[in-house]
């Protein structure tokens, strides 16, 4: 075969291969996660979303999802759709419904049809709102403007009820910019948990009145109340976590009276919960108060000192047992629930 053929031959092949691919891309969106269910409109076709296009909602709910939807927009293509609520969307407008019944996708799915309207149903407010995220996601591939849509129906539902992440700010300090971006890039991944590491050997990064324990790069009371505020329009629950009884050494610096007398666990700065002084001491900074909350089919302690009543923020304490094998995970299993006694 000569050179001109072979080129020709492999012209054909990548042409045809993009032809695959976007027959592909036709049939189902290219999302992540992907969709649970996808059926492309009879004879296919797109929607294009113009200056005229709403957002429109249909119970009060859904006001802050709509703007916050808004925004998304405005921030991907330029464009500034008007927001309205009413039951009665036109062509071309984005329909953002709450309804019920809608089977077996639970409070956190939606169903996505695009014909001549856009419209996201959900039988609760998390469901619609990531309904949005798909379509942000899709108008993201949409051509140079980014504002084509494929007509089609999705059904879409989680498949796992937590969806987390962890990040460790106890070892590495993360500003609460950065967080805020993380809670928008989880967002868009529906993800809805954040769970931040708050304390280790290395710092302890909330404020204390406790002297010398707060580390200099720390997140303030109302740093973590703006965070927590910020993670719940994006339906994302942080989770704070101070490290106890081991990875303690931020602590123990501060109250090296409360060092455990076994020269291993002393050199690595754990806590000793045979001293009487430990869990009055961690009531005192933790302030623990109102008992034990239901979260997700668990039940975690709320830290009122870090976010306050209003907030409700879900924290735990950790039962890591650090370095002294298994005898310290039986007194830390203990160590919880002494917190609240």
């Amino acid at each position: 075969m000569s050179l001109k053929s072979a080129f020709k031959v492999g012209l054909c092949t990548f042409g045809l291969l993009l032809a695959y691919a976007a027959s592909a891309a036709a049939e189902t969106p290219n999302l992540v996660p992907g969709l649970q269910s996808w059926t492309e409109a009879a004879g296919g076709g797109t929607l294009t979303l113009s200056s005229s296009s709403r957002i429109v909602y249909n119970d009060p709910r859904l006001e802050d999802t709509a703007e916050l939807f808004a925004e998304n927009i405005n921030e991907l293509n330029g464009m500034e759709l008007s927001i309205v609520q009413s039951s009665s969307p036109q062509n071309g407008d984005i329909y953002l419904h709450l309804t019920s019944g809608l089977p077996n996708i639970g409070n956190e799915g939606y169903k996505l049809t695009i014909g001549n309207r856009v419209e996201i149903r959900g039988n609760d407010v998390p469901g619609v709102f990531y309904g949005t995220r798909t379509v942000l996601q899709i108008m993201k591939q949409g051509g140079e403007d980014r504002n084509v849509l494929p007509r089609g129906e999705a059904i879409d539902y989680p498949a796992y009820r937590e969806r987390a992440l962890m990040l460790d700010t106890g070892r590495k300090f993360f500003t609460v910019d950065f967080l805020k971006q993380y809670i928008e890039q989880m967002a868009w991944l529906k993800m809805n948990v954040l769970h931040l590491h708050l304390s280790d050997d290395q710092g302890f990064r909330l404020e204390s009145d406790v002297p010398n324990l707060t580390s200099p790069l720390h997140y303030t009371k109302a740093d973590i109340q703006e965070l927590v505020a910020y993670g719940k329009r994006y339906h994302v629950t942080i989770i704070p976590e101070i490290d106890a009884p081991a990875h303690a050494s931020a602590i123990t610096r501060a109250r090296p009276d409360l060092l455990h007398e076994c020269p291993n666990l002393r050199a690595t700065g754990d806590l000793d919960l045979t001293n009487p002084d430990t869990i009055p001491f961690y009531r005192i900074f933790a302030a623990v108060r109102g008992g034990f909350v239901p979260y997700r089919g668990r039940r975690v302690y709320v830290f009122h000192e870090i976010a306050g009543e209003s907030v409700g923020v879900a924290a735990g304490v950790s039962g890591d047992y650090g370095r002294g094998g298994r005898s310290r995970l039986l007194r830390s299993r203990r160590f919880v629930p002494q917190l609240h006694q």
